[in-house]
């Protein structure tokens, strides 16, 4: 008799075992620090690293930019025409409306 509670014991402890194994598995997968969570964060570092990348990239055009606008008259002019609207003295300015298909 005594061997026949040990064994259902035995067993039923191995139930435990399984059956918290089984609930654990679920925790790992949902909880705030689970796999879930990680793919989360992971996606964020990746959308993160792609903004700082189009940043710097940005930031690049700009110092380009800046140095043309330092040493080169003809880009202060281009910017002057198109940005600011202005001419040199003695141009003419024929403003066209309405021209298309």
């Amino acid at each position: 008799m005594h061997a026949a509670v040990v064994s259902w014991a035995k067993r039923l402890l191995a139930c435990g075992v399984i059956v918290g194994a089984l609930a654990y598995i679920p925790y790992r997968l949902y909880g705030s620090e689970g796999w879930i969570a990680y793919r989360m964060l992971r996606e964020q570092e990746e959308d993160l690293a792609r903004k700082i990348y189009e940043m710097r990239r940005e930031n690049l055009e700009k110092a380009r930019e800046v140095r043309r606008l330092r040493d080169d008259p003809a880009a202060i002019e281009d910017v002057a025409r198109d940005d600011l609207g202005l001419i040199k003295p003695g141009e003419l300015v024929i403003k066209v409306e309405g021209v298309g298909p």
